[in-house]
């Protein structure tokens, strides 16, 4: 008798107690299960994972003999942000109370090395973004082979009308910024530099993937975030900024971004804002075991770790600027948050900037070049892997 393989997620909201992610090594096993209903969810990381619905548990009795039988508690991924916020006034120019860019020295690297390129694909993964903001519009990375709105897949992609990007959450194509969260995130990244208004990203070009897999209760499921690795891919990104996390480990997640490693895609994720030890209590995406991943602690304007920030010597690689961090939020805005939410996308930007220059670098290069260029804090020998903060 052939035996199956398989690894079972069980979701906890909104899809009841007969859902399943299933990992199965034979897709026709569980297609054809009696009962039961299955959607492929990563089809361009594999097409292995599947959502499956069935009328009753019984109906997966069909499923026996089962050998390394796994089950996961779905989990809920929250953004790495503080509450508290303060708006800015609109439209000022505002770049001097941009304090992380002197802190990494952009205006040196902008000026003998690159200031980014359009062809260097960064896909956010977040609320969103508000991709009709006056400071990051010119810098949405747009998907010109789909014709919008017609209702039909152009491209072929298997993502209709995906314009701008994709909604995993809702699996469809808004993929807007409803909150805030992720427009701040890809204003470190991306806000234009030199348009006379609002703040400076990093990357003067860039080209933004806004991906939204957080739903409008605050928590993506590991459905959603399996799907929109899967999209980055598909839009070619290189680089995915992960500005959320979770104390619990997800098997599935780690084996999806470990597939993005071998697309060449390089993972930015957020350490974490628990004043915790990573190493000892893991905080995830962050605390995968995967060398696509760098993990990112907060520092503050006198670099000193901010109070809030997760460290780990061996799981959190470098630290950012991550408190009291100016960036676009939605309906043409600005404001202050803080978080290794905000350090993460400090990263993610450098990350662009030097790929732009050295397109032929691979993710291994490139991480490398991060985690040699710190600055050295001593006290910081046994809570940062690179034992300090990114400087150009």
């Amino acid at each position: 008798m052939k035996t199956l393989f398989l690894t079972l997620l069980l979701p906890i909201f909104s899809y009841g107690q007969t859902d399943f992610l299933v990992k199965a090594a034979e897709k026709k096993a569980i297609q054809n299960l009696k009962g039961c209903t299955s959607q492929v969810i990563n089809p361009h990381l594999g097409g292995d994972i599947l959502k499956v619905r069935c009328e009753n548990t019984y109906s997966l009795m069909g499923l026996s003999p089962l050998e390394n039988l796994q089950f996961e508690e779905e989990t809920v991924w929250r953004t790495f942000q503080f509450e508290t916020f303060r708006l800015s006034e609109l439209n000022d120019p505002m770049a001097n109370d941009q304090w992380a860019l002197d802190t990494l020295r952009i205006n040196e690297f902008w000026n003998k090395q690159s200031r980014g390129s359009d062809q260097v694909k960064v896909a956010v993964i977040d609320t969103g973004i508000d991709y009709e903001h006056e400071d990051l519009a010119a810098n949405i990375g747009i998907n010109t082979k789909e014709i919008p709105n017609n209702k039909i897949d152009d491209d072929k992609n298997g993502y209709v009308d995906d314009v701008y990007g994709w909604n995993s959450y809702d699996n469809n194509n808004f993929a807007m910024d409803t909150y805030r969260h992720g427009t701040h995130v890809s204003g470190i990244i991306g806000a234009k530099p030199g348009n006379g208004i609002g703040v400076a990203g990093l990357n003067w070009n860039v080209a933004l993937i806004p991906i939204r897999f957080i739903g409008a209760n605050g928590g993506g499921s590991t459905e959603s975030a399996i799907r929109a690795f899967d999209y980055a891919v598909a839009r070619g990104a290189k680089i995915v900024n992960a500005s959320w996390g979770g104390a619990k480990d997800s098997p599935l997640l780690k084996e999806t971004i470990a597939r993005c490693r071998d697309k060449g895609v390089l993972v930015i994720a957020a350490a974490g804002n628990d004043t915790a030890d990573n190493d000892k209590v893991p905080t995830y995406p962050a605390s995968f075991d995967l060398d696509n991943i760098i993990s990112v602690a907060a520092t503050d304007l006198h670099e000193d770790l901010a109070y809030f920030t997760n460290w780990g010597k061996k799981t959190v690689h470098v630290a950012a600027p991550g408190a009291s961090i100016l960036s676009t939020i939605n309906e043409k805005k600005y404001g202050y948050l803080d978080g290794t939410s905000m350090a993460a996308p400090h990263i993610t930007g450098v990350v662009a900037l030097l790929w732009a220059k050295n397109p032929q670098w691979s993710y291994q290069q490139i991480r490398s070049y991060i985690l040699k260029n710190c600055v050295q804090v001593p006290a910081w020998k046994d809570q940062i892997g690179c034992g300090g903060y990114f400087r150009f």
